[in-house]
């Protein structure tokens, strides 16, 4: 080896170094960082990681929404907190994860909250008054309600769905509350 090989070597300072590494570490974290916003979906969710929140939602009014701002919804023939929506219909109906569910969120301490345990899977999910909640599948996001007033059958149940409405609006068809336990039909494309 010759000594022209290391006289092309350029020196690299520390502080160069040092400000490449501090560079690249602040991308990093900045990648890392988390948001609990919902986008531009028209909702404006009120959430935090792990914790149900509420949402505004056209037409239907504040719900109950997961930590990802989609709502909730609960079925008639669930309301005495039973899970019977299993097998086909979980295509359409997700249960919603408890994780989070007992303890506060950025909206104080969610009165109504609990969870319950799948038989089919042995997963808590969360409930509200008892009532397993659900997402629905055909909601493309936060913001929607698609499955508000839905109606299907799976295994021989009829079920009933509502969005859990915590004020401004009513579920269905009719103008009644959306706590489980009560009723309004309709359907959504008869699945």
């Amino acid at each position: 080896m010759s000594s022209n090989n290391i006289s092309r070597m350029r020196p690299v300072s520390i502080a160069t170094v040092s400000i490449a590494t501090a560079s690249i570490a602040a991308m990093l974290l900045a990648g890392c960082g988390s948001s609990t916003g919902s986008g531009s979906t028209g909702a404006s969710a009120n959430t935090s990681a792990g914790a149900p929140g509420t949402a505004q939602v056209g037409g239907v009014g504040t719900v109950l929404v997961d930590n990802a701002g989609r709502t909730l919804y609960f079925a008639d023939a669930e309301r005495t907190g039973k899970i019977k929506c299993t097998g086909g219909c979980l295509r359409f109906w997700l249960p919603a994860d408890s994780t989070g569910a007992t303890g506060s969120s950025s909206t104080g301490s969610m009165a109504g909250l609990g969870t319950v345990r799948r038989p089919d899977t042995g997963h808590d999910q969360l409930t509200y008054h008892g009532a397993p909640l659900y997402t629905f599948a055909e909601d493309g996001g936060p913001g929607q309600a698609k499955g508000n007033g839905a109606s299907d059958s799976f295994g021989g149940i009829t079920f009933s769905w509502h969005a859990v409405v915590l004020s401004g609006g009513s579920t269905g068809s009719s103008t009644s509350t959306s706590t489980p336990g009560t009723s309004t039909g309709g359907g959504y494309g008869g699945y």
